[in-house]
């Protein structure tokens, strides 16, 4: 009888196991997302920026006449970006499934623009001089023809933390591949996590 009545209490708790929500993200996972999601924000904000200071040289008679249309159709795809961007909640954010990414050729060509997900990397970088949004990190075995890293974020907000004249290794998302010269590898990258070598 006992027995039964277990059995009766444990059938009556199935529908509320099934009924029960889903678990919450792990807080960093939640974080990584909003990092990226934000990093990606400024990385389109960054773009966009240029672009329109490209458009009033253009304009001003500098360059080809047909850069005036080029730097406006760029606009045009930047602000999309940002709105997309802007309407985009941090849960909804791809992040990489942990499955080991094959590294691109340097000189691949690529679309310039969101990488969603990101592509997580880690960099060894020299600060040459004070880091701070849009700054480009010093990548170890870089070389002119790149691959470039420039900040759109890091966690906890302060780039200070990147202290010149000290050697780091960052884990880092890329979360924008830069508008750069023919197929040369720039991104805008958020630190996720640094420490000096």
């Amino acid at each position: 009888m006992r027995t039964a009545l277990r059995l009766t209490g444990l059938l009556a708790a199935f529908p509320l196991l099934a009924a029960a929500p889903a678990l919450a993200p792990a807080a960093s996972e939640i974080e990584l997302r909003q990092g990226c999601l934000e990093a990606t924000r400024r990385a389109i904000a960054l773009e966009l920026q240029g672009a329109e200071e490209r458009l009033r040289a253009a304009r001003g008679g500098l360059g080809p006449e047909e850069n005036v249309k080029r730097f406006e159709d760029r606009i045009a795809r930047l602000t999309k970006e940002r709105d997309r961007f802007d309407a985009l909640k941090a849960a909804d954010y791809p992040l990489p499934d942990g499955r080991a990414e094959q590294e691109p050729a340097l000189l691949a060509p690529a679309e310039t623009g969101p990488l969603e997900p990101p592509r997580k990397q880690v960099i060894s970088v020299v600060a040459a001089k004070p880091s701070g949004e849009g700054s480009l990190l010093e990548a170890a075995g870089a070389s002119r023809s790149g691959p470039f890293f420039h900040l759109a974020g890091i966690r906890g907000g302060d780039y200070g933390a990147l202290q010149p004249g000290r050697r780091y290794e960052l884990e880092v998302y890329l979360v924008y591949r830069r508008d750069y010269v023919g197929f040369i590898q720039d991104h805008y990258v958020y630190v996720w996590s640094y420490q000096a070598r």
